[in-house]
């Protein structure tokens, strides 16, 4: 199973393809702080453990849409897709979706869901710290750690969407 970590792909953009990083990830110019300053007084923004924390940075905070969705394959076969997206960039032509993974349904056991979300998880929270993790999302050591992963850019889930066989299946609702 491959996983395009939201944080190292971030990262990534901002270093190879900062064109393509403004114009899908963050925005056209002050979109972010727009953004936010929409939501200050949600109780989302209010409760958040991170949000209510750095409001002098919400300039650079880009909220992220997390969509899960199954779908066909092959005649035989069908997949669920994890993409997201900067809700930032959604009036946008063109707006993009990224791959988070894709995983065959056939190869899927009880705890494959739990898995995929705890790596999200992971690398969603690094990114909203802005800081490269010093552990993968077992806990065991990485190289590196506590850099800058996007000249300080940060990004949160604001949003999932998904199917209702995405929904079933990740919080364990009857199908």
């Amino acid at each position: 199973l491959l996983f395009f970590l939201l944080h190292l792909f971030v990262a990534s953009l901002w270093t190879a393809l900062r064109g393509v990083f403004d114009t899908h990830i963050t925005g056209p110019l002050g979109e972010a702080a727009k953004f936010w300053e929409n939501m200050r007084e949600t109780d989302f923004v209010r409760l958040h453990p991170i949000l209510s924390k750095i409001r002098h940075d919400w300039h650079r905070l880009i909220p992220i849409g997390l969509h899960g969705d199954a779908g066909a394959f092959s005649k035989q076969e069908s997949v669920f897709l994890f993409a997201w997206n900067s809700m930032l960039t959604m009036t946008v032509p063109g707006a993009k979706r990224f791959v988070f993974t894709v995983i065959k349904k056939s190869l899927m056991v009880p705890e494959t869901m739990d898995v995929i979300m705890r790596i999200f998880a992971h690398s969603l929270n690094h990114l909203a710290t802005g800081l490269t993790p010093e552990t993968d999302y077992l806990g065991e050591p990485m190289p590196g750690g506590m850099e800058y992963i996007a000249s300080g850019w940060r990004a949160v889930l604001t949003r999932v969407r998904g199917d209702w066989e995405f929904f079933a299946n990740t919080l364990g609702l009857e199908n």
